[in-house]
């Protein structure tokens, strides 16, 4: 039996007691270091687990991917073939996209026509519902617009011709709705008489005007010139803002005219109609389907026999300036209800 003796261990029994002393004090530290050892050996060990899991997931897909690049190179040929069918139905989607614009074309111009036809049809209707809505109807009627220029629309022949005018925006909002008069000596409308225009014991003269001056005629008979100095039934615009209407006597009889100062409204469109009867001696001013003047002439027969003037009276330095629309004669003198009745005789819509 061996015995150590404490000088084995260095510091003999002091030197064992300070080994154990040691070992006690670091025993927690040695166990954390054991503890944290061993956590890294699993930690290594997962890490493995999960590359090689990676791994092998990876080497799972693998497959699959080849099999996706392969059937897009498979369907590579289709797209290309699609692409040929597409290029190959090129021309003829242009030639059929022609084809609808020659169709368009002339869609267009059938419309057109049609309008054209709706625009004729939608007068000769307007002057049907007037007759029955009037004693009678009008026996003539200048629209003084692009489709009638300055004929007679009724058929009545008293077809007029314009001198010097141009057409301009009108009265119902149509470009070419009026005929625009300059205010000089060479722009007018002369309309001849075949005796339907000869009114001579009852009349009706309607118009749209928008003058832009200061006074001129807008619907003038010509007289003959020894009576009256050549006067006949004339009805004008005097002052920028007056109306006035004379029913001179087809013997000369120069009777003082029927006078509507301050009626008009300048650079604006005015609907203005002048009346007579004989039957009762009473003249009549209008403007916008009102009265605004009224006159006892006692003239049993007016002087309508000659042919009429738009906007020009030889012999007068008073010009009408500005634009006319849609002049209307009636062989009898209408009231107030039938003015108005009258007033879109010449509109594009009923």
């Amino acid at each position: 039996m061996i015995v150590l003796q404490d000088r084995a261990v260095p510091g003999g029994a002091r030197g064992r007691r300070g080994l154990r002393n040691v070992i006690r004090a670091n025993r927690y530290r040695w166990c954390v270091a054991a503890g944290i050892a061993g956590l890294l050996c699993m930690v290594c060990v997962g890490l493995a687990s999960v590359t090689f899991i990676g791994k092998e997931h990876d080497q799972d897909d693998l497959p699959t991917t080849v099999a996706a690049l392969k059937r897009d190179q498979d369907d590579l040929p289709t797209t290309v073939a699609a692409l040929k069918r597409d290029q190959d139905d090129l021309p003829t989607t242009v030639a059929a996209l022609k084809r609808d614009q020659d169709d368009l074309s002339t869609t267009v111009a059938a419309l057109k026509h049609d309008q054209d036809i709706d625009k004729e049809q939608t007068f000769e209707l307007r002057l049907a519902q007037l007759r029955r809505k009037t004693t009678a109807g009008p026996v003539a009627v200048w629209p003084l617009n692009a489709k009638y220029g300055s004929s007679d629309a009724t058929g009545n022949g008293n077809d007029g011709t314009a001198t010097g005018t141009q057409l301009a925006p009108g009265p119902y909002g149509n470009s070419d709705g009026a005929f625009l008069f300059s205010g000089t000596s060479d722009s007018y409308i002369d309309i001849p008489n075949n005796g339907q225009l000869d009114v001579q014991y009852a009349y009706t003269i309607l118009a749209h005007v928008y003058h832009t001056g200061q006074a001129g005629p807008i619907f003038n008979y010509i007289g003959q010139p020894w009576l009256s100095a050549g006067w006949a039934v004339h009805l004008w615009q005097t002052a920028a803002h007056g109306l006035f209407m004379r029913p001179v006597g087809r013997d000369g009889q120069f009777v003082a005219g029927v006078s509507a100062p301050g009626v008009l409204e300048l650079n604006a469109w005015n609907y203005v109609g002048g009346t007579y009867d004989s039957n009762t001696g009473v003249a009549s001013v209008w403007n916008n389907g009102k009265l605004v003047g009224l006159k006892r002439t006692e003239v049993p027969s007016v002087a309508t026999e000659g042919a009429v003037r738009v906007a020009v009276r030889d012999g007068d330095g008073r010009y009408f300036v500005g634009r006319i629309a849609c002049i209307q004669l009636y062989n009898y003198a209408m009231t107030s209800e039938e003015i108005v009745a009258a007033r879109n005789l010449c509109g594009e819509h009923p």
